[in-house]
C-alpha cells in the first residue's frame, strides 16, 4: 500500500493552511500527477480509494481541502467559513497546490479531476490558468441555474452585513430536496450515489456534511456565474483534454443532452477537445461507491494519449529555438514581473540579502518575501519605493539572450534555479540594474511600468513580507 503523505501548503491569498495529500508511485517518474478537487462540504479524504487505485496504475496523485473544509480552517468552529476573496481565493488555492505538484514533478503532465462543486472551480480554473494542465476531467459538473444570480446578490448581502459564518440550512435543504425528488423514497441525499453505504460512510464523516454558510453559497454561485458567463468564459488553452463525466440519473449535472449540450458550449468557448461520457444507472457521486473502479478505468484510458506524448502541452513550451530551456507554468503580468525584479535587485544593493525566495505576482497586486536581520525602518520603507520608481523613471531597456550556464554564473545569482534547470539559460536584464536567469514575460522597457507603490509590510522571524502593484 502506497504511503499516504500529509502536509499543510500557505494560501497566497491570505496565508491560510492549504491542509494536503499526496501519493506517490514506487517508480521515479510518474506518468502524470493527477490533481483532485473535491465538492461543497466534501473533503481530501474522500479521494483516497480513487488515489490510491491511479497510485497503482503509476500516477502521482494530490487532493487538498478546500477552504473552510476539511483541515483548511483557521478555527474548528468555522467549518463551512470560506473566508474572504470567494471564488477566486478558492481557485488560486488551487494554483498553489498546482505549483507545489509542478515542483516536486518538474516536466510531469498534470492532469485536474474536479467533481460537482470541485468540477465548476476545475472549469474556471482551467479557463485563467489552463497552461498549467495537460488534461482535466469534470465528473458531476452542475448545470447552470438561474437562481445562481438570485443567490450570489443575497448571500453577498449578508457577507457583507457580517453574517459571512450564518449556516444557511434552509437554501441548502430545498437545493438538495428538489434533487432527491425522483429518490426520495430511498432516504436523504439519495440523489448523490445508489450506495446506501456510501452514502452513509459520507454522513458519518465529521468534516463532511455540514450545514452551508452563507460565505459557502456566495463562493458557489460565484462559481457557476465564472463558469458559464457568456463573457468571461474563453480558454488560454485551446488545446487541453478535457473529459466530461455525469451519471445518466444525475439531477445536478442533468440528463446526457444537457451534458451534450455543456460539451458544445464549451467548444463555442475555443476548448477543441472535448469528450463525454454517461454511466447507465450512476448519479451524482462516481469516484466513489460501488463500480468506481470501472470510471477509474475510463479516466486512465482518457490520460494515456495525453502521458505517451513524451512532450505535452506544457512541456513544448521549454523547447524554443532549438534551445531547451527551464519549464515555465506561469501567466505573468509583465509590468509586475518586471517591477518584481527591480525590486528584488533594490533589496539586494540596499540590504545584501538574497532575492525573494516566495513571490506571487499578480496583476492586481503582488507580495514578495525577503529574509532580513530587521524590519526596515519606515524610512527604508521610503527609500525602497524611491528607488525603484527611479529605475521605472530612467527608462531602461528590458533585453533578453539566450547563453550557456556556464557563461551566465559568472553574470547573475542562479541560486534559485531548480535542481533540473537545463544548461541553456534565458537571462533578462534591466539596463545595467538587474541581470537574473528568467523565462518569463516582460516589458520592453521600464517606462511602461507604471508607478510603484508599497501597500503593506509586515515582518516575523526574519521574514519582511512586502504587498506591492504598480499603477499604469
Amino acid at each position: 500500500m502506497p504511503q499516504i503523505d500529509k502536509f499543510t501548503l500557505e494560501s497566497h491569498y491570505d496565508s491560510l493552511g492549504i491542509s494536503t495529500i499526496s501519493i506517490m508511485p514506487d517508480t521515479s517518474r510518474p506518468k502524470a500527477t493527477v490533481q483532485f478537487i473535491h465538492g461543497l462540504c466534501g473533503c481530501k479524504e474522500r479521494f483516497i480509494p480513487a488515489m490510491e487505485y491511479l497510485c497503482s496504475h503509476g500516477f502521482a496523485c494530490i487532493a487538498h481541502d478546500h477552504r473552510g473544509h476539511g483541515e483548511s480552517i483557521f478555527a474548528p468552529e468555522d467549518i463551512g467559513y470560506m473566508y474572504k476573496g470567494g471564488w477566486k481565493s478558492l481557485t488560486d488555492d488551487m494554483k498553489t497546490v498546482s505549483e507545489w505538484a509542478l515542483s516536486k514533478n518538474p516536466g510531469i503532465p498534470i492532469i485536474m479531476i474536479g467533481h460537482s462543486m470541485g468540477a465548476l472551480a476545475t472549469k474556471v480554473f482551467i479557463r485563467d490558468n489552463g497552461l498549467m494542465l495537460s488534461g482535466a476531467v469534470l465528473c458531476g459538473l452542475p448545470s447552470y441555474s438561474p437562481f445562481a444570480p438570485i443567490g450570489k446578490l443575497m448571500t453577498d448581502g449578508m457577507c457583507k452585513a457580517g453574517a459571512g459564518k450564518l449556516h444557511i440550512s434552509l437554501l441548502q435543504e430545498i437545493t438538495s430536496g428538489i434533487y432527491n425528488i425522483r429518490f426520495r423514497k430511498e432516504g436523504h441525499q439519495a440523489w448523490t450515489c445508489s450506495d446506501p453505504n456510501e452514502r452513509e460512510r459520507f454522513r458519518a464523516n465529521p468534516v463532511c456534511n455540514f450545514k452551508m454558510t452563507a460565505s459557502c453559497a456566495s463562493c458557489v454561485t460565484g462559481l457557476m456565474l465564472q463558469a458559464y458567463s457568456p463573457v468571461k468564459t474563453q480558454t488560454c488553452n485551446p488545446s487541453l483534454e478535457i473529459m466530461l463525466l455525469s451519471g445518466e440519473d444525475d439531477p445536478c449535472s442533468g440528463s446526457p443532452a444537457k451534458l451534450q449540450k455543456t460539451a458544445a458550449r464549451m467548444a463555442a468557448e475555443g476548448y477543441g477537445n472535448v469528450h463525454c461520457r454517461t454511466y447507465p444507472s450512476k448519479r451524482h457521486e462516481l469516484l466513489n461507491g460501488q463500480g468506481f473502479t470501472g470510471v477509474l478505468d475510463d479516466i486512465i484510458r482518457f490520460m494515456s494519449p495525453i502521458v505517451s506524448d513524451s512532450l505535452s502541452l506544457r512541456q513544448k513550451f521549454t523547447y524554443m529555438n532549438e534551445n531547451t530551456l527551464n519549464m515555465h507554468n506561469k501567466e505573468e503580468y509583465p509590468p509586475m514581473h518586471t517591477a518584481e525584479h527591480i525590486l528584488n535587485a533594490t533589496m539586494v544593493k540596499m540590504f545584501g540579502c538574497p532575492r525573494s525566495r516566495n513571490a506571487h505576482i499578480e496583476r492586481k497586486k503582488s507580495k514578495c518575501d525577503y529574509i532580513l536581520n530587521q524590519c526596515p525602518t519606515p524610512q527604508q520603507v521610503c527609500e525602497i519605493e524611491n528607488a525603484v520608481n527611479r529605475i521605472i523613471e530612467n527608462a531602461l531597456d528590458v533585453t533578453a539572450e539566450l547563453m550557456p550556464r556556464a557563461e551566465a554564473e559568472s553574470i547573475a545569482d542562479l541560486g534559485k534555479l531548480p535542481e533540473h534547470a537545463s544548461d541553456t539559460l534565458r537571462i533578462v536584464r534591466i539596463g545595467d540594474y538587474d541581470t537574473c536567469a528568467c523565462i518569463g514575460a516582460h516589458v520592453n522597457n521600464t517606462s511602461e511600468i507604471g508607478k510603484f507603490t508599497i501597500l503593506s509590510h509586515d515582518y516575523t522571524d526574519g521574514r519582511w513580507r512586502v504587498r506591492w502593484k504598480v499603477l499604469a
